[in-house]
């Protein structure tokens, strides 16, 4: 059901990508009043174009663990995120913002301790064989389907974790807060992209306390 390795390089790599925030504004249509805020994100993110464009053009998926380039990464999203600021009226730059602060939570989880564990026990790769179907588009709003559903698999991934001796409790738990924060905010990113409902744009970091 969900291509984790996909949405880790989307979360965590591409939602501090400056080309792509820079294209998908550039193609959004600019709504009345959103001008400004459109032109401000523009300006947080050309400081950091050289770096970007070059790590666009080197990435590929073994880049998940580079702790280093990661780590420079999430902070590229987190200077950017402050930069925009958190007072915003457009759909657009909402959407820009919860990518990268997703994203931030995601990556903060995965290169702090647990990355031990990640890195040991080839993460990405347990998720990619955990992987089943796809949803349907119709059934993207089935939340009690997707709980279901992502209930099954994190437990699939967490069997083979217990297995490999650097992955802790405690790393397994972050990177089991990880994991449904990325997926969470998956979903709630293609629903606002599909109706346009800022409501979702809004991660909790709180609710993954008990997990």
């Amino acid at each position: 059901m969900f291509k984790f390795l996909t949405l880790l390089l989307v979360l965590v790599i591409s939602s501090a990508s400056a080309g792509r925030i820079v294209d998908y504004l550039l193609n959004m249509p600019i709504k009345n009043g959103c001008f400004e805020e459109h032109r401000k994100v523009l300006e947080c993110v050309e400081p950091h174009e050289p770096f970007i464009n070059l790590l666009e053009l080197n990435l590929q998926q073994s880049s998940v663990y580079n702790i280093g380039l990661m780590r420079k990464v999430l902070q590229v999203s987190k200077n950017v995120s402050e930069c925009i600021g958190e007072d915003l009226q457009c759909d657009s730059s909402k959407l820009v913002t919860f990518a990268l602060n997703a994203g931030g939570y995601v990556g903060d989880k995965i290169y702090g301790d647990a990355f031990h564990c990640f890195i040991n026990a080839q993460v990405p790769e347990i998720m990619e064989n955990c992987t089943t179907d796809d949803l349907d588009p119709s059934e993207l709003y089935n939340t009690t389907l997707i709980d279901e559903t992502k209930d099954k698999y994190f437990e699939c991934i967490a069997q083979q974790l217990y297995k490999v001796p650097s992955c802790k409790i405690g790393r397994i738990v972050d990177l089991y807060k990880a994991g449904h924060a990325a997926v969470d905010s998956y979903f709630d990113g293609v629903r606002f992209i599909d109706r346009a409902d800022p409501a979702g744009l809004n991660l909790d970091e709180l609710k993954y306390c008990d997990i």
